[in-house]
């Protein structure tokens, strides 16, 4: 839904080397960001970073994009204008990735939820089964709340990596919770197993 992009950086460069890095990604924010930028660029070296994103060499590039906390792993730094639109975008519910290559962080990309319509109506019913919907998601703080309180979840866990959400699922089993766990890509596979 949008692109914020560092001083001296241009929004197309940007979608080219991101979204070809996220085309060889399944997790669906990857599969919304590779649709909207179309990107034929080649990539060598693909890497999914459990929880936190993806790396690979695009096109001669060092390229991340995924959490900030990855960029900041190779020591790439959001400038304080880029902080400040995740935070902004974070803050409305929206998914906030940041991207960075070549040692230097150089733009944000906003992706945003769009709840099936049916979705609300699913959880009414698992609540009227007797079942307690609980979100578990890696996703932002925020964003999940959003999420939830659009579908009817009162319960959220939010801004865990995927061996988390494998603890999680053990608390609540340890609490003598029956759990059924729905998950929709391979870093749900721990927990779901």
């Amino acid at each position: 839904t949008g692109v914020h992009v560092a001083e001296g950086e241009s929004e197309e460069e940007v979608l080219r080397l991101a979204g070809a890095l996220e085309h060889a990604s399944e997790h669906p924010i990857a599969q919304a960001i590779a649709r909207q930028a179309r990107s034929e660029a080649s990539v060598e070296g693909f890497t999914n970073v459990e929880g936190l994103g993806v790396q690979g060499i695009v096109d001669g590039h060092a390229v991340l994009v995924g959490r900030p906390r990855l960029l900041e792993e190779w020591s790439q730094h959001l400038p304080a204008k880029l902080a400040d639109a995740l935070a902004a975008e974070q803050a409305k519910g929206r998914t906030a990735v940041a991207v960075g290559w070549d040692g230097k962080a150089r733009a944000v990309l906003v992706v945003a939820d769009v709840v099936k319509p049916t979705s609300k109506e699913a959880i009414a019913r698992l609540r009227a089964l007797g079942l307690t919907p609980v979100l578990l998601t890696g996703d932002n703080e925020a964003v999940a709340r959003t999420v939830a309180q659009e579908v009817g979840i009162d319960e959220v866990i939010a801004e865990v990596l995927p061996a988390d959400k494998v603890d999680v699922v053990k608390r609540l089993q340890a609490e003598g919770k029956v759990v059924a766990m729905v998950g929709d890509g391979v870093n749900d596979a721990a927990a779901l197993a």
